[in-house]
């Protein structure tokens, strides 16, 4: 009888231990938790407002700004100059364009230049202001709104604000920057 008396209760201190364990996690996961709640989960994304320099340092034309994923257009003429910016994210897959122009209208042998933006990933063609041509692609890329910076004067493209077609940065003078569809 003493053998088994002994074993029963060396059983039942070994059930009544883990009961004790299993609890004390199930507490402890549960603190835990409620002090996890209480930090913020933060996913930190890079801004959607690029700086992309002053309006000296943009070359004439048509240049990739690779943080913006945009390609900014600059025209000047007659003491104005033109800024839009124009997405380089396809709109079929999101693949990255490029900015073509062909021989023919570079060397002017053609009537009709073909500038504009091909995805080489899957064949779809944009005009130089973004409106589909060809390909898969179901809707012409997007135009970004442009801003200039109060603090440093750089041109800011604002990847987040779409804005409507043909809108660009109309800059007058050097110090006087205005909005205006164009």
């Amino acid at each position: 009888m003493n053998n088994s008396d002994r074993q029963g209760s060396t059983r039942r201190s070994f059930l009544a231990r883990l009961s004790i364990w299993i609890g004390g996690l199930a507490v402890g996961g549960g603190v835990f938790a409620a002090l996890r709640s209480l930090i913020p989960n933060v996913l930190y994304e890079p801004s959607k407002k690029v700086k992309i320099g002053t309006l000296d340092l943009i070359p004439d034309g048509v240049t990739l700004f690779k943080d913006a994923k945009a390609f900014v257009s600059k025209h000047g003429s007659e003491g104005k100059t033109r800024i839009h910016a124009i997405s380089a994210v396809c709109t079929h897959l999101g693949c990255i364009v490029q900015h073509t122009e062909s021989e023919e209208s570079k060397s002017g042998t053609t009537d009709k230049p073909t500038v504009g933006f091909s995805c080489a990933c899957h064949g779809s063609q944009f005009t130089i202001d973004g409106d589909v041509v060809k390909g898969p692609a179901p809707e012409p890329l997007p135009w970004f709104a442009v801003s200039v910076s109060p603090d440093d004067g750089q041109l800011v493209v604002d990847t987040s604000s779409v804005v409507e077609r043909h809108k660009a940065l109309l800059v007058l003078k050097s110090g006087h920057c205005n909005v205006r569809k164009v």
